[in-house]
């Protein structure tokens, strides 16, 4: 997957300003598998545990694979009931067949490189009539975070690696088709709004240069080209009372495995 040597090298950061501000996407994507209290849930990438945490106080069985050895010791630490374990979802998953009640991708699934296996590899783990769950941008266009995201991903090299876009999956048509080919019941589409608004330009900056892509930007053309490139990116969101406003939409998709 793309860019997890450098994703843990910005962990706080991530942890302390990005993830609340996605907090309405991470209840629409649990709201959407239905489980009860006492099912189990996979996390496909799951970052560091934060919508594990979220599944866990709703009562689920959680666990947790992803790529950032530093992510899977914060999701040890934040959500102690859940089990956690570096993997890589291009991979097979380390898990034998129909072991869970349901499975979730939350901003996970373009990230691997195809996407259509990691998919199918989810169906298997998961038990007849379980649901899988896929969250990922909406639209560039219904985006603002594209403005700074673009800026990030133009200072990295072209190849295999650069061309995972956080919006490589961000159509309609697309998560219909993966779903329905991976063999699940497609349920359809939610869209969610979760804007990002940080409270100065320090923050803001804070939160963009945390994600793996500008940890990895830092290392090719240096702290300060990474700082004016997203200063400049995020300059048109300055609102008036001093704060930046990113307005962004996401798209959770469901499926259903056949009873």
């Amino acid at each position: 997957m793309m860019n997890e040597p450098f994703w843990g090298r910005g962990v706080r950061d991530w942890v302390d300003i990005q993830e609340p501000l996605q907090r309405p996407l991470y209840e629409a994507i649990l709201d959407a598998l239905a489980l009860q209290p006492g099912q189990s849930l996979f996390d496909a990438g799951c970052g560091s545990g934060v919508v594990c945490v979220l599944a866990a106080n709703r009562g689920f069985d959680v666990t947790g694979l992803d790529a950032s050895s530093a992510f899977i010791e914060v999701a040890r630490q934040r959500c102690p009931s859940g089990r956690f374990a570096v993997g890589d979802l291009s991979e097979r998953l380390p898990f034998a067949d129909e072991s869970f009640d349901g499975a979730m991708f939350s901003n996970s699934l373009q990230f691997v490189p195809n996407a259509a296996d990691a998919l199918r590899e989810a169906v298997r783990v998961v038990k007849p009539g379980g649901r899988i769950v896929v969250a990922v941008f909406d639209s560039p266009e219904k985006c603002e975070g594209q403005k700074p995201i673009g800026a990030i991903m133009s200072l990295l090299p072209a190849g295999p690696a650069a061309s995972r876009s956080p919006f490589a999956l961000s159509h309609g048509a697309t998560i219909e088709k993966l779903l329905r080919d991976a063999g699940l019941e497609y349920e359809g589409i939610k869209r969610v709004e979760a804007p990002w608004r940080y409270r100065d330009l320090q923050t803001a900056l804070r939160a963009f240069t945390s994600a793996g892509p500008s940890q990895e930007a830092i290392e090719i053309v240096g702290a300060e080209k990474l700082r004016a490139v997203l200063e400049t990116a995020v300059s048109p969101f300055l609102q008036s009372d001093g704060t930046y406003l990113l307005e962004n939409a996401f798209m959770v998709a469901s499926g259903r495995k056949a009873p």
